[in-house]
């Protein structure tokens, strides 16, 4: 169910670019946490889950 939880709403893999440049901003102290962006991946996800899980 996790899996196919996971794929429906996948994104792309990060490209070598954008890791790159989110480790320069993380080491230069420039990285900024969105909480609320967190919270709602988190909602998301939970919500997928529940619907992948019809009895």
């Amino acid at each position: 169910m996790l899996q196919m939880a996971s794929t429906q709403g996948a994104t792309p893999p990060a490209s070598d670019a954008r890791i790159a440049a989110l480790q320069a901003a993380i080491q230069s102290g420039q990285y900024a946490v969105d909480p609320q962006r967190i919270a709602s991946g988190l909602l998301q996800d939970s919500q997928a889950l529940l619907g992948a899980v019809k009895p």
